[in-house]
């Protein structure tokens, strides 16, 4: 099904019966991505699942996007469907969107799952080899477009070493994000919502992988000390797809967590 908001075309599926739940996919990714849980809690509940703009079936924004964007969007959602009182589960950047929207107030949100969900950014060595080869990539860049340069630089050599630093930059996601999307992917990275997160008054679960290559614990426990009424659960030896790797798990405990008081 689709549904226009904001003049784009947003793809979903609804399935189920009860208490409403949204499911929100995370980066490059798209609804199909949390299927298994959301075929499960369909048993007790009605789960709406969107494919966020610029993902999936749904067209993407016109311009780049940070969180506070898509928030809307979701919001927008929510509201045209008529989902009252819905409680929200986000993998990933699909957190990090559930956290704003509960935070800021923008859905009367019953309860939130964040399931390896962005919102804090730290400090690493990682950034700072990010920037340092990004800015190396720039300048050969300039160098490469220089007339007098550029016949020095046409050769095999210097073009295979460029592909090399355009290779090293960014995650799998920015090497696959391209124009807009991947503009929106740099706002979105550089955004940090720690401060928003002691605004959330609702029950949080958090479910982790103590192995996320790309959020790390730290993240979630920081989430767990800031959200008042949190409660954090690590799956040992578990990377950044808790909901696909430990499947029966996590459907567990996102019903368990739906269905108490």
């Amino acid at each position: 099904m689709f549904i226009k908001i904001q003049n784009l075309n947003i793809h979903y599926k609804t399935m189920g019966q009860g208490n409403p739940v949204v499911i929100i996919h995370g980066w490059g990714t798209n609804l199909k991505n949390l299927s298994s849980l959301a075929t499960i809690l369909a048993k007790e509940h009605q789960v709406f699942s969107l494919d966020l703009p610029g993902f999936g079936l749904s067209t993407a924004p016109s311009e780049p996007w940070g969180t506070p964007e898509y928030a809307e969007v979701v919001a927008e959602f929510i509201h045209a469907l008529k989902i009252k009182n819905p409680n929200l589960i986000g993998h990933s950047f699909g957190g990090k969107i559930s956290l704003y929207l509960t935070a800021k107030k923008m859905v009367d949100t019953k309860k939130l799952v964040l399931i390896s969900s962005s919102g804090i950014r730290l400090k690493s060595r990682k950034k700072f080899d990010f920037l340092r080869i990004a800015y190396v990539f720039k300048i050969l860049k300039i160098f490469t477009g220089l007339p007098i340069l550029r016949l020095f630089f046409r050769g095999k050599f210097w073009q295979n070493k460029l592909a090399e630093y355009r290779n090293r930059l960014g995650s799998e996601d920015y090497k696959a994000a391209q124009g807009i999307m991947r503009s929106s992917l740099v706002k979105v990275v550089n955004e940090d919502f720690r401060k928003l997160l002691p605004l959330i008054q609702v029950p949080a679960l958090l479910l982790w992988g103590s192995k996320d290559p790309s959020v790390s614990l730290t993240v979630a426990e920081m989430m767990q000390n800031l959200i008042p009424k949190a409660s954090l659960v690590v799956f040992p030896n578990t990377g950044h797809f808790p909901h696909l790797t430990n499947k029966d798990e996590v459907e567990a405990k996102v019903l368990e967590f739906l269905e108490s008081l």
